[in-house]
Parts: C-alpha cells; structure tokens; sequence
C-alpha cells in the first residue's frame, strides 16, 4: 500500500527557522513509517523560490509552482497517477497530526463502505456539519488536511485552479458531495500553527475566487436539489 502525501507551502520562514519545517516533516515521516510513501512539497511564492529549492532536507521531492498562490495548481503537481499511490493526501504546511497511528485511522475508515466517504479531514467548516458520529462527524466542507483514494481521484478528477487565495478546498469538497460522497471529520489530536506571512494579498482576486465559487455552485445546487451544495462562509 502506497501513500502520497502533497504539501503546498509559501516556505516563509527565514534560514536561521527552516528547522521548524524539517522538524514537521520528520514527525509526518515518523507516522508513515510503517507504509510504502512519498512526499511531494510544492513551494508556490516566488519570493521564496530559491530559498526553498536550496534548503538541505532529504526525503521529500519538491516541485515549483510558477503560479503563485494559487493552492489547487500546486495540489495538483502532486496528483499523478502514475505514482503508483492507493491514497493521497493533502496536508497543510501548518499542521501536526498528535496520534501516531492516524494513517492506519484514516484508512480503516475509509475501507467501511457504510460511510460511502470522499474526503477525510481533521477540521471541518463551523457551519457544514451534518450529523455526529461519534469519533467522526460528517461535514460538507472538511480541512486541514484531504486525505482521499486513488479510486476518488480517478472519477472525480483533479482540483480546480481557478481560485487563488481561497475557495480550492470548498470547491473540493462540494465536488464530492456532487459525485455521491460524503465527507468527514475525524477527531484527532493536532496542532495547527500559524504559518502563514503576514503579506498583503489582494483582497479584489479573493473577491473574484469568492465570487466563482458561490456562482458555479449556486448553478449546480439548482441543477441538483437532491444534493446539499450549500457554500459556507461570506465574500
């Protein structure tokens, strides 16, 4: 069994800090340990672009998106099929999972057929939930990190790079609920750090994002009433 993990980073930390970096990857590698993986981090600000393909850490593969900002892209340089992976996942750069045994957790889960699950997350939109389940939850938008089958890949397809900023995520997630899946929040241990740089980022192209979002599935939502499609959040 294969497991790729896909991790977009702005890598804002200075040199003096990269060891915060190598620290998390060697936590997350530590919990895969026990399964056939790799590790694919795709730096998409290109400020930071050399500072990132220069740093000295091994075991990962690490690509450069031209794309800045503009997360699906840089998910999807990830998404290759041909890599031989049963799952993949996509996991923020600002997260740590607590519980060592969460790979195993994560794909126990998604082998119950009952739950007919999409995507796997470890925080989910204070608004899209649905039903708890005990340890999990099922929510229409799940995040922190997407953890999905090669089969849902497969029929669903790539993520949406139409957005920057926002709305890759949500997107994501509607677009399973779309195809007949369900989405879930599994109750682990994390740490979420504040990773992002404080960096002015235009607030007229999150407007734009925003705005395509809300429409394409506003559209969609008519067309399948039988689905809830319902964007959260506000422009």
């Amino acid at each position: 069994m294969k497991i790729r993990i896909i991790i977009p980073t702005l890598f804002h930390l200075d040199f003096t800090h990269t060891y915060e970096y190598s620290r998390r990857l060697d936590v997350l590698k530590k919990q895969l340990s026990n399964y056939d993986y790799d590790i694919v981090m795709v730096c998409n600000w290109k400020k930071n672009k050399d500072k990132f393909l220069n740093w000295k850490y091994d075991g990962i593969i690490k690509k450069y998106s031209e794309d800045e900002f503009n997360i699906g892209k840089a998910v999807n340089m990830g998404l290759d099929l041909e890599s031989k992976a049963d799952y993949y996942c996509f996991f923020s750069d600002d997260i740590i999972i607590k519980e060592t045994n969460w790979v195993k957790k994560f794909i126990d889960l998604y082998n119950m057929k009952d739950l007919n699950i999409g995507l796997l997350g470890v925080k989910g939109h204070t608004n899209s939930k649905i039903k708890n389940l005990g340890d999990v939850e099922q929510h229409i938008h799940v995040d922190g990190l997407m953890f999905f089958s090669k089969e849902r890949l497969k029929e669903v397809g790539r993520y949406s790079e139409e957005y920057h900023y926002d709305c890759e995520c949500q997107d994501y997630c509607l677009t399973m609920v779309l195809h007949g899946y369900n989405n879930y929040l599994v109750k682990l241990k994390h740490n979420h750090f504040q990773s992002s740089p404080v960096i002015k980022k235009p607030e007229q192209s999150r407007k734009i994002s925003r705005e395509k979002l809300e429409k394409k599935w506003k559209v969609l939502q008519k067309e399948h009433e039988d689905k809830n499609l319902t964007v959260h959040g506000h422009a």
